[in-house]
């Protein structure tokens, strides 16, 4: 035995050993040879099928591979002061390469306006409206429903929009029906499955879907120039190569053939755009008090049910029991953005549940306060199940079984001596259930919306201020709300766990 562990622990050093040299001498030159081969580009999420084809065709043309990370200009923006590393960053909003420029992540020699575009109105093609008979403001005037749009506090498409819909006088009348999004491309896709009616997007994304058909193009007054700038990092060689291969004419082809407007290359970057968010001025602390109406609500609704789920899964042996507590636990372990689309694609306008609900009922649960409490609900239940089960498996079952001789029922047994028991317990997965609501993003967004004063929660209100130049504060403040009450909330469930005892089984 020593002889075997001996010779195991030569060969374990030796793999050691050898792997240290290989990070110590090999790993530099790898990585060297692979970065030498790659041009790392940051492009705003609304070039996606003009670049791939972009990439695709330099690459061809100069053995080097092109990798792309798509997403918002401002979530683009976060990441490379986070300190990203990349060779060119295109963005849709001339401010926000402000803001990279003003952090000296660029060469700002190299900045140039590459692209133009123009804000459209678009709707399903299964809608009666149409682009000949009816203005875009007589179309959002007159016809009712919701309107998604890129959320105007840090999306430039939708900052576009608003700035459109203000110059038209329209901004305040349907505000309420807005429904703001992540990115340019989320709110064309609410348009596409039918879970708003209209939308406002850039003309070249609209063009290349078959789901919705433009109604009306905005007259380019109403709003500053929607220009794609780009620019290399500051001392990129690649990122150099790479802008000059965009002013090739093939390249321009392939631009324009996607719906964009070729823009001047010789003009140095504009910078007449709005400021982010203006006019749009976050109440920070209605997002607490959503949050907290949200969570407080959703505790409500598990509670019982909870409860009555989590006794049924410690005591009770039926067909089927295995499934029901694999089903309860999902969204313990599924992605919530992953929930919150399930439950879009079950209760969204566009379902046959929630078609039935509205048409019934004139409910729609998919972007509204309910939507986010349901979610927040899907969320927190299995938290509450999971520890009202295990409160009540370790209660001692002779207590139960002593009351049911002496003549009480068994509701009467689960209410006087079960939930007595079972209290820590259930005290505890209530407030890890409200807890979990007040920290949930991803279904939250995904179903209910940000909606600024409806669904806005804390997290919510957190992403939207990193998304804003300037905001850090802002976004500071409230994360130390979140983290106090997260905290808060944890040290009370633990408070009250020790301060109720269990009756110690006595077999």
């Amino acid at each position: 035995m020593n002889f075997k562990l001996r010779q195991f622990s030569k060969v374990l050093l030796l793999l050691i050993t050898a792997q240290g040299l290989l990070m110590l001498f090999g790993f530099k030159s790898i990585n060297k040879v692979e970065t030498d081969k790659t041009v790392m580009v940051y492009a705003a999420a609304g070039t996606m099928v003009a670049m791939d084809q972009v990439a695709a065709e330099f690459e061809k043309q100069t053995g080097c591979k092109v990798i792309i990370n798509y997403a918002s200009s401002s979530t683009l923006a976060r990441q490379l002061i986070a300190g990203a590393d990349f060779d060119v960053y295109i963005s849709a909003n001339t401010q926000w390469m402000d803001y990279v420029q003003e952090n000296r992540l660029i060469d700002k020699d190299s900045r140039r306006d590459i692209l133009s575009d123009r804000l459209v109105l678009i709707a399903s093609t299964k809608s009666a409206l149409n682009y000949h008979n009816m203005t875009s403001d007589e179309i959002l005037l007159l016809s009712n429903g919701q309107i998604s749009i890129g959320d105007s506090a840090h999306v430039p498409c939708g900052m576009y929009a608003k700035q459109a819909l203000g110059n038209m006088g329209l901004w305040q009348s349907i505000q309420n029906r807005i429904i703001p999004t992540a990115s340019a491309r989320a709110a064309q896709l609410n348009v596409e499955s039918g879970q708003c009616k209209f939308g406002i997007v850039y003309r070249a994304a609209a063009l290349r879907s078959n789901k919705i058909k433009i109604l009306a193009v905005f007259d380019e007054k109403l709003h500053s120039s929607i220009r794609f700038s780009a620019a290399r990092a500051s001392k990129s060689i690649a990122g150099y190569e790479f802008l000059s291969f965009l002013t090739q004419q093939d390249v321009k082809e392939i631009f324009t053939t996607c719906g964009f407007t070729i823009a001047s290359f010789n003009d140095p970057a504009l910078s007449q755009n709005f400021s982010a968010g203006s006019g749009h001025k976050l109440n920070q602390w209605r997002p607490f008090f959503i949050s907290l109406k949200v969570a407080a609500v959703c505790t409500l609704v598990v509670a019982v049910p909870g409860i009555l789920t989590g006794y049924v899964l410690a005591r009770k042996t039926f067909p089927g029991r295995s499934l029901l507590n694999a089903c309860v636990h999902l969204p313990m372990v599924i992605p919530p953005v992953v929930t919150g689309y399930l439950a879009l694609l079950m209760l969204g306008k566009n379902s046959f549940i929630g078609r039935w609900i509205y048409e019934t009922f004139g409910i729609s649960i998919a972007f509204s306060w309910t939507g986010a409490v349901l979610v927040s609900a899907i969320m927190g239940f299995p938290l509450l199940v999971r520890s009202v089960k295990t409160a009540v498996e370790m209660t001692d079952n002779r207590y139960s079984d002593a009351a049911n001789i002496l003549g009480a029922g068994s509701v009467r047994t689960f209410l006087t001596i079960t939930i007595p028991l079972a209290t820590p317990g259930i005290v505890a997965g209530l407030i890890l259930a409200f807890a979990r609501s007040l920290g949930e993003f991803g279904a939250t967004v995904t179903f209910a919306g940000n909606i600024p004063g409806k669904t806005q929660t804390l997290s919510l209100a957190i992403y939207n201020f990193t998304q804003i130049p300037g905001a850090e504060s802002a976004a500071i403040r409230l994360v130390a709300v979140s983290v106090l009450l997260s905290f808060a909330a944890m040290f009370a469930s633990e408070l009250l766990y020790h301060k109720m005892k269990y009756v110690p089984r006595t077999d």
